[in-house]
C-alpha cells in the first residue's frame, strides 16, 4: 500500500470510529432520560456526560446486570481456569450467556479486593470487563 492508500485507510477508520463514538454517545443519552439517577440527568443537561462516564457505566451494570462488578477489582494474576465447576457455577455461565454478555468465561478467581476467592463469570459489558460470582465465594 502506498502513502495515498495508507491516508484514505487511515480516514476511513477515522470516520468509522467517529459514527461509533456517536452512537455510543445516542444510546447514553436515550438510557440516562429513561433510566439515569437525577445526577447523570443533570450531567446530560449541563453536556458534562463524557466527565460522568464511570457513572454511567456503574449505573447501568447495577440496573441491567444486577451483582455484576467491575474486573478492576481482582488482584492481577488473580484468575486462573477452573476445575470441576458446581451446578451453580454452570448455571451463573448458563445466565450470562442468556443475558449476553461479550466473551462469557468461567474461571476461578485467586483473591479479589477485599481477599474472597471461588468461582466467577467473566464478560464484557458495556465494553469493560466484568465479573460475578458463580458461586458463594471463599473469604
Amino acid at each position: 500500500m502506498d502513502e495515498m492508500e495508507e491516508k484514505i485507510a487511515e480516514v476511513g477508520l477515522v470516520g468509522r470510529l467517529s459514527a461509533v463514538k456517536k452512537a455510543y454517545k445516542a444510546e447514553r443519552a436515550e438510557w440516562i432520560r429513561e433510566h439515569g439517577s437525577d445526577r447523570l440527568k443533570k450531567a446530560l443537561e449541563l453536556n458534562l456526560l463524557d466527565k460522568s462516564d464511570g457513572l454511567y457505566k456503574d449505573e447501568r451494570l447495577g440496573k441491567e446486570f444486577p451483582g455484576w462488578r467491575w474486573v478492576e477489582e481482582i488482584d492481577e494474576g488473580g484468575i486462573s481456569e477452573i476445575r470441576n465447576p458446581t451446578l451453580q457455577a454452570l448455571e451463573s455461565f448458563e445466565e450470562a450467556l442468556e443475558q449476553e454478555v461479550e466473551e462469557p468465561t468461567l474461571s476461578w478467581l485467586e483473591a479479589d479486593k477485599d481477599g474472597y476467592k471461588g468461582a466467577v463469570v467473566e464478560g464484557v459489558i458495556l465494553g469493560e470487563w466484568a465479573f460475578i460470582w458463580a458461586d458463594d465465594p471463599i473469604g
